[in-house]
């Protein structure tokens, strides 16, 4: 006798419980709604997966076996309180503090825009290059990620999180005015503050000042510009009405920016109340 199939699914065990309390195929398929042949390829598909038949032939009509009937009346028992257990497995869940959400994407944008998001489960922030986020889109790994640009991926729903483009920042003790068109001309007079990650944001100036400094993000080089110390070029996420400095748009020849950031999520968190919540508020920070 062949073993029993561990991985049958629900929908076979469904077929053949309404064949057997409606008595005829066509009926099963209207009660599921679905059609005949569905139901006669779903019962195919039961029998391989057992070790005995469920029909037999009696004239020119086919009938339950005694096995098929003792399993029915088994499997009728156990499934009559799955719709119970889902409910009760939903409302475990419907709240935040129950669940725990992986959020992939940058890490300057993770922590601007998660670090401090108010939500009672549990988050779980990692940091990620652009091209494995690109991969991960694919792969559906993370319930979130924070990508540039928009992604063909069937995993995901998207939304544009913020629009994003180089910005010069300068100290109002370094320019009189807000005038920065002329910044080039004038900027190796002035100390400036480099991030690393993003160095094609200074090239242009890169051997024309005599002092610089290495900031480790972009946070760090806001506050240095605002307290006097030097002045940068960073993403227009990070710049906020200031008394301190002015700020300008600035054109990076060679860079993928200005860019959109868009945050995609799981399709099957849309339905969730609490994850609904949880994406205003990133959206409207």
């Amino acid at each position: 006798m062949k073993q029993v199939s561990a991985d049958i699914p629900l929908y076979l065990w469904e077929s053949f419980i309404a064949v057997i309390e409606e008595k005829t195929l066509q009926k099963a398929a209207d009660k599921l709604r679905t059609t005949q042949p569905t139901i006669t390829r779903h019962l195919h598909q039961l029998e391989e997966a057992l070790p005995l038949n469920l029909f037999e032939l009696r004239g020119r009509t086919k009938v339950p076996t005694p096995f098929a009937l003792q399993l029915h009346q088994k499997i009728r028992m156990r499934l009559q309180f799955l719709p119970e257990d889902i409910h009760q497995s939903l409302q475990q869940f419907a709240k935040s503090e129950n669940v725990s959400l992986t959020i992939a994407g940058d890490l300057e944008v993770l922590k601007r825009y998660f670090c401090d998001v108010r939500f009672s489960g549990k988050l779980h922030l990692r940091e990620m290059r652009t091209d494995d986020l690109k991969t991960e889109l694919k792969e559906g790994r993370y319930d979130v990620v924070v990508h540039r640009g928009l992604v063909d991926t069937s995993l995901y729903v998207s939304k544009k999180l913020f629009h994003d483009e180089p910005t010069l920042i300068v100290p109002k003790k370094f320019a009189k005015t807000k005038d920065l068109s002329d910044w080039k001309t004038r900027s190796s007079q002035f100390p400036i503050s480099l991030y690393s990650d993003r160095m094609a944001f200074y090239q242009e100036f890169q051997g024309k000042t005599s002092v610089n400094f290495e900031v480790e993000d972009w946070t760090a080089i806001e506050e240095h510009v605002q307290n006097g110390l030097s002045w940068s070029i960073v993403p227009s996420s990070y710049v906020r009405e200031n008394a301190n400095y002015y700020s300008a748009p600035y054109s990076i020849r060679g860079t993928k920016m200005p860019t959109d950031y868009y945050i995609y999520y799981r399709r099957d968190l849309s339905r969730q109340i609490w994850f609904k919540k949880f994406l205003e508020s990133v959206l409207t920070k």
